[in-house]
């Protein structure tokens, strides 16, 4: 559900020789003609996917495996599902039902049941081998797992807990983090702010700092009109919308339901959003504090480096607000962004 590849993405990705020789093709969840329906998972879901993949004789499936703050990790079965699945098949893995499981969490795989239903899927479709990679914050290699999608994805599940689990004493009262790579836009930021959170203290404040540098450095257009719905509704609010009987499933509802739950610990006043690719006019849409609000001077175009400023002031005030109750604020800076997953000690 995610727009098409554009042609300058493919060649970033694929290279000129590779878009000459071989077919690229977009799955289209939508397009019912470009799919194949081959029965029921074991979890009992009709599973229809992408034919081209299906019909092939021999099914490969590449990926990256990281943390995921919906499926627990990346990689192996989500090249399936819901890489290669329907309309249908997708909505049910975003839903309501599926993501306000308390398992539904990063680097959790037992009793996830957005892992269970993508690993029951990619067992009915079949796959004979899988390439996955991880990857370091400077995006380096770490490691390559290839084999069976079970056996090599457990490999590599195991490797990214060791490297990207931060044990912590206690919460904090300020937390500074940043979109990482990952946080092309508002959209994908949510990353880095959902991970953040066993780390602020409730009440605490959280700032983070992205380089929205997509084409549309917000998101889509349904994911605008979602997320402006959180602004107004409140967290509370936007899940129980998206959760009556008479709402229908609506594309990348489940993003705004992500930030829903930042914004259940954190108040929307004490989080500053800070990017300089989005106008202010657009900071309408966006819950929470306009990082444009922590500049002396707005020029019309906003270079990188204002976000520094952006960060240093908002860091200022958030330790001002504390000094002001008597209280020498804790304060922690996430370095590795997205890429980090901090846990207080003695939780899950």
């Amino acid at each position: 559900m995610h727009r098409p590849s554009t042609r300058d993405e493919r060649v970033e990705m694929f290279g000129e020789e590779i878009l000459r020789d071989f077919p690229v093709i977009d799955h289209d969840c939508e397009d019912t003609a470009s799919l194949t329906y081959i029965g029921k998972s074991d979890t009992g879901g009709e599973v229809f996917v992408n034919s081209a993949f299906y019909k092939s004789d021999l099914r490969i499936a590449t990926g990256l495996v990281e943390s995921h703050f919906m499926a627990g990790l990346s990689g192996g079965r989500k090249a399936i599902c819901p890489g290669l699945v329907d309309k249908r098949t997708i909505e049910k893995f975003h839903s309501p039902a599926f993501l306000e499981s308390p398992k539904a969490q990063n680097l959790i795989l037992a009793g996830n049941p957005c892992h269970e239903e993508s690993l029951a899927i990619a067992r009915t479709v079949g796959v004979d081998f899988i390439v996955n990679a991880t990857l370091d914050k400077d995006l380096r290699p770490t490691g390559v797992f290839a084999g069976h999608i079970e056996a090599a994805h457990a490999a590599a599940s195991d490797l990214v807990r060791n490297d990207v689990s931060v044990l912590l004493e206690h919460e904090y009262d300020i937390v500074l983090t940043h979109g990482g790579y990952v946080g092309r836009n508002h959209y994908q930021a949510v990353k880095a702010a959902h991970n953040a959170l066993p780390a602020v203290r409730k009440g605490g404040t959280l700032i983070v700092a992205t380089d929205n540098h997509d084409t549309e450095p917000i998101g889509g257009p349904e994911y605008r009109s979602l997320l402006h719905m959180l602004k107004i509704q409140g967290a509370d609010h936007y899940l129980r919308m998206i959760e009556a009987p008479g709402w229908s499933f609506t594309k990348d509802q489940w993003e705004p339901e992500m930030w829903a739950k930042v914004f259940r610990k954190v108040d929307e006043k004490d989080f500053v959003y800070c990017t300089h690719t989005i106008p202010r006019n657009e900071y309408s849409l966006i819950p929470g504090r306009c990082g444009l609000d922590f500049l002396q001077e707005e020029p019309e175009r906003l270079p990188a480096a204002a976000v520094r400023e952006m960060v240093e002031n908002a860091l200022r005030m958030a330790v001002a607000r504390f000094r002001g109750k008597g209280i020498e604020p804790t304060v922690a800076f996430i370095r590795e962004g997205p890429y980090a997953i901090p846990a207080l000690k003695g939780t899950e």
